[in-house]
């Protein structure tokens, strides 16, 4: 077995690993697809990611355990899932549950359009 940079992850479990969980919920989808497929080697080499859904739209691959649902918005789950903005509402939900993280989103847009800036750190 090879040694890799996820090796020094998997030794000090820290930061996590966070996936935007936008558009992985549909399993015929090229990200769905894709990332059902990245999830369960991952999850073999024991690198599980945790993943923010909404709690309509939860991906069938990812264990119960590694799912960061995300809270209702006031204009509800069709608002919170559009594309400039679910990544904002996750990454938010995956701050609030780990203070060093790799957040990363396979869908083609996973960076916040909106409010504050990532800390550099």
């Amino acid at each position: 077995m090879t040694r890799g940079p996820s090796y020094i992850l998997k030794q000090n479990e820290l930061p996590r690993v966070v996936w935007d969980g936008l558009g992985l919920f549909n399993a015929y989808s090229g990200v769905g697809h894709y990332g059902a497929s990245l999830y369960k080697s991952l999850s073999d080499m024991g690198n599980s990611p945790d993943v923010t859904a909404q709690s309509g739209q939860l991906p069938g691959f990812v264990a119960r355990d590694r799912l960061i649902i995300l809270p209702t918005h006031i204009f509800g789950q069709r608002f919170q899932a559009l594309k400039p903005v679910f990544p904002v509402y996750s990454y938010k939900a995956a701050t609030s549950r780990h203070s060093k993280m790799i957040y990363h989103g396979l869908s083609n847009l996973n960076l916040p359009c909106f409010g504050r800036v990532r800390p550099e750190d």
